[in-house]
């Protein structure tokens, strides 16, 4: 999952744009980028287009960074600070069944 293209993970236009210009092409090209790079990058703070979906992109990043490399994934491990009380460990699960339904069906994955 690691190595999906940027267009293919049903980013925002804007934000998949942003990745492009700069030659990030791949998830893991983007989640090798430190967080510190990804709000410059985005310029998460006080962006108004980024709008809707931030919640869903981070869970998203969280799944991709989580997964075992051998699904994909870069076999990491993700601390999700979530100030706004918005995490829900069912949406990390739809999430993930939307994009990697195979992996997750299998046995402790959805752990």
């Amino acid at each position: 999952m690691a190595n999906k293209w940027i267009s293919e993970m049903s980013l925002p236009t804007s934000i998949a744009n942003i990745f492009v210009a700069r030659n990030i092409t791949t998830a893991k090209e983007a989640l090798s980028l430190t967080e510190f790079e990804l709000m410059e990058l985005l310029d998460v703070v006080g962006w108004p287009s980024l709008g809707i979906g931030k919640t869903q992109f981070c869970l998203k990043l969280s799944l991709l960074a989580s997964l075992l490399a051998s699904y994909g994934g870069l076999d990491g491990r993700v601390i999700y600070i979530d100030v706004d009380s918005k995490f829900s460990s069912r949406n990390m699960i739809e999430i993930g069944l939307k994009s990697s339904q195979e992996i997750l069906h299998m046995e402790g994955m959805a752990k």
